[in-house]
């Protein structure tokens, strides 16, 4: 049964190296966008170096399940010509996310 809880996938954006991005996880965007950026504890390593960071796209997923399989397979699945560059990395969890029930961009 899926929780009542939201799950996101998002891409995130450097706002100083544009070309430089991070795919994640998170039940509350407010406060991981916080983490990445240094605000409070606990963003990831390899974002502390482009900082600051923009989400770029969000993914909304029924269960944390779907939304940690959807991460590795946005992470780990080939990239198709036409999914290069940022814009071709949201293309490619567009199409990776319809493999799964009620998964939806909202950003």
């Amino acid at each position: 049964m899926p929780s009542t809880e939201a799950n996101f996938v998002y891409l995130l954006r450097s706002t100083s190296t544009p070309n430089k991005t991070y795919i994640g996880v998170t039940n509350d965007i407010s406060r991981r966008i916080r983490q990445h950026n240094g605000e409070i504890a606990g963003g990831a390593r390899s974002t502390r170096r482009y900082r600051p960071w923009k989400f770029y796209a969000l993914f909304r997923l029924r269960s944390r399940q779907d939304a940690l399989r959807l991460e590795w397979r946005a992470k780990h699945a080939g990239t198709r010509k036409e999914e290069r560059g940022v814009d071709g990395k949201v293309k490619k969890i567009e199409r990776l996310a319809a493999m799964f029930a009620g998964a939806r961009r909202v950003l």
